[in-house]
């Protein structure tokens, strides 16, 4: 059964989407405080079966871009600019 919940997570967060696990794990608190954040609407979730999922990008704008950066969320713009070179 493990295995079919993290397949099923590599493919949400392939689409962009966090468990409230993962996102607990990278902001340092816990997965009951990331539902709060969601329940308060600080981050957009979704449900899919019998879990939730965090949209990545909300979180990165919660956090704001730096923050996210040094998370691996998303790519620093100097970064980017360079690959398309």
């Amino acid at each position: 059964m493990r295995g079919r919940e993290e397949k099923q997570e590599q493919i949400m967060e392939a689409q962009g989407f966090l468990t409230y696990r993962r996102v607990a794990e990278l902001t340092g608190v816990t997965a009951i405080a990331v539902g709060r954040w969601a329940l308060t609407g600080k981050l957009a979730s979704i449900a899919v079966g019998h879990r939730r999922y965090i949209e990545k990008q909300s979180l990165v704008a919660y956090l704001g871009k730096e923050s996210a950066a040094a998370l691996g969320l998303v790519v620093p713009a100097k970064a980017k600019a360079g690959r398309e070179s």
